[in-house]
Order: C-alpha cells, then structure tokens, then sequence
C-alpha cells in the first residue's frame, strides 16, 4: 500500500508502516511507478521505517 501526502508517501511492507520523505526524491512520482529505495531508519519498538531513494 502506498499513500502520497504533501511530504512524501506512507509505504506498508509485510504490516510495518514507512514513511518515504518528499525530500528524498528529485520528482514526485506518478502512480504505477516503480522506484528503487533504501532504508535510512528503522525503529523495531513501534515498527516503522524511512526510506529514501537508492
């Protein structure tokens, strides 16, 4: 699942939650578009995750 807001999109993996900050990305993507992504954060006790552009 994917969800673009304003600063980014909400990304949900497996059930954890992820955040993929607006900034990270030198466009806004369009939907059905393919990104690769990496992992900048990952805080196991409330189980989400930040992501950034590869």
């Amino acid at each position: 699942m994917i969800e673009l807001v304003p600063f980014g999109a909400f990304v949900r993996v497996d059930g954890v939650d992820g955040l993929a900050p607006g900034s990270e990305w030198p466009t806004t993507p369009e939907t059905g578009n393919r990104l690769r992504a990496r992992i900048l954060a990952i805080d196991p006790v409330l189980r989400r995750f930040s992501l950034g552009l590869a």
